[in-house]
């Protein structure tokens, strides 16, 4: 039995695992993998899973044993420190606090993810970006409006 067979009979024989939560698979050079189905729960229209090695086999046994229903997603957000998207709590009646505990709120990790570095660590790298934007979206404007570059 391979590793990825070994993570689903685990899995299946300790607890009633779905067969579109958890599933394996072959890459294209035939290997096996397992992995959890965790389409929509962090970004909507995002197909998405979370691969599982053997030494993740604890975590999911301990995020199951906390909520059977919703442990394999409880560990997917453990294991990316990642909250679910805020649509996705209607699921979870009366286990938000185990979700909340995984990661900073979305808002407060959207805003952390898009605060500006200092200008003066970048150096002149800003401005250069700022210029080649500039002359691009000019560029795109001159060809619009039917102008020719003499």
């Amino acid at each position: 039995m391979n590793y990825a067979e070994t993570i689903i009979t685990e899995l299946i024989i300790s607890f009633d695992i779905r067969g579109n939560e958890i599933f394996w698979n072959r890459t294209k050079k035939g290997v096996l993998y397992a992995a959890v189905n965790c389409n929509d729960l962090f970004y909507w229209g995002h197909s998405d899973l979370e691969l599982i090695s053997l030494s993740d086999i604890p975590d999911i046994k301990a995020a199951l044993t906390e909520t059977e229903e919703n442990g394999l997603i409880l560990w997917c957000c453990r294991k990316r420190k990642m909250r679910p998207q805020t649509p996705y709590y209607k699921h979870l009646k009366g286990e938000e606090h185990l979700f909340d505990a995984c990661g900073d709120d979305r808002n407060t990790a959207l805003k952390k993810s898009m605060e500006m570095t200092d200008p003066e660590e970048l150096g002149g790298e800003m401005i250069v970006a700022w210029a080649v934007i500039y002359v691009f979206l000019l560029v795109i404007i001159v060809i619009a409006s039917g102008v020719a570059l003499a």
